[in-house]
This record gives structure tokens, sequence and C-alpha cells, in this order.
């Protein structure tokens, strides 16, 4: 009777931890799943900043370009001042 009483309990026992186990590996699946997600969208977020700095680096070039443009410019209207000062 002990023997039998004992081994219902140790199926018991064990199926308790046998779902246990189940309930882990079903967390831990999910929080892989999850933690995979959150991977992809840090990637793309990556992927969407390097983009935006790229740009901003050729808007930033062209900027400096027109600048230059401007100042050159300004330079060469002040040289035709002087030129029809000169001539006057």
């Amino acid at each position: 009777m002990t023997n039998e009483t004992d081994i219902k309990s140790y199926q018991t026992k064990l199926r308790e931890v046998e779902k246990a186990h189940e309930e882990v590996t079903a967390r831990l699946t999910k929080r892989e799943r999850e933690m995979e997600v959150r991977a992809a969208e840090r990637d793309e977020l990556l992927d969407t900043v390097n983009k935006m700095k790229s740009k901003l680096e050729k808007e930033a070039g062209a900027v400096n370009e027109s600048r230059q443009q401007v100042a050159d410019l300004g330079r060469y209207i002040e040289e035709l001042k002087g030129q029809v000062g000169n001539a006057l």
C-alpha cells in the first residue's frame, strides 16, 4: 500500500514538474520571439538613422558649397565695383 501511495505521489510530483517545465519553456520561447522582434526593429532603426545621417552629410556639403559660391560671388561683385569705380 505504501509503495502504491509513494508511486502515486511521485507521479503527481512528476506531472507538476513537467507542467512547470512546459510553462518555463513557453515563457522562454515567447521572450526569444520578443527579442527577435526587438532586434529586427533595432536593425531597421539603425538603417534609418544611417540613411538620415548620410542625407544630412550630403545636405551639409551642399550648404557649404553654396556658402563658398556666395562668398566667391561677393568677392567678384566687389572686384567689379572696383573696376567700375576705376573706370569712372
